[in-house]
């Protein structure tokens, strides 16, 4: 006696198309960054690691410090971890904010984010950005929310 399989072509299309899908982590990368390799990444921008809350940096400084060339530089391995279409949108024509994008996009994969600040030095504004853990951030959110709600202003 023979026993046979039926599969209808929908189910088949199916099973086709999830073994033609990638995991995606954060609708950007194909593959997870590896803590040493953030930390390699954050290097270049001039933080010790990731846990250094110590540094922070500016558009200028980004420019002084040549980041485009030092992005271009690793770009093919920045290019392994997006997924196609992402990694032809952020690894082509990089300027200094997109370096920062690309910095905030691995940092989020390990639940770092950048943060920014406005210093004005000589008249001018500038944004100064460091890295904090998205918990960390949450916190202080919280801690400036209470802090607004704590102050009520009646008028009579």
């Amino acid at each position: 006696m023979y026993e046979f399989e039926i599969y209808s072509i929908k189910s088949v299309k199916k099973v086709k198309k999830l073994k033609n899908t990638l995991m995606v982590i954060n609708q950007l990368f194909k593959k997870r960054p590896s803590l040493e390799f953030i930390n390699r990444l954050v290097y270049i921008y001039g933080f010790s690691d990731v846990d250094d809350t110590d540094f922070s940096f500016s558009k200028k400084s980004l420019e002084q410090n040549d980041i485009v060339s030092k992005i271009n530089e690793i770009k093919d391995e920045l290019k392994d971890y997006y997924i196609l279409c992402k990694g032809n949108i952020y690894m082509n024509n990089i300027t200094i904010s997109r370096t920062i994008t690309i910095l905030r996009q691995f940092l989020k994969t390990i639940k770092y984010t950048l943060t920014s600040k406005e210093r004005y030095i000589n008249s001018k504004k500038y944004l100064f950005y460091s890295i904090i853990s998205i918990e960390k951030k949450k916190e202080i959110q919280k801690e400036k929310e209470l802090e607004q709600a704590r102050y009520i202003v009646t008028f009579d």
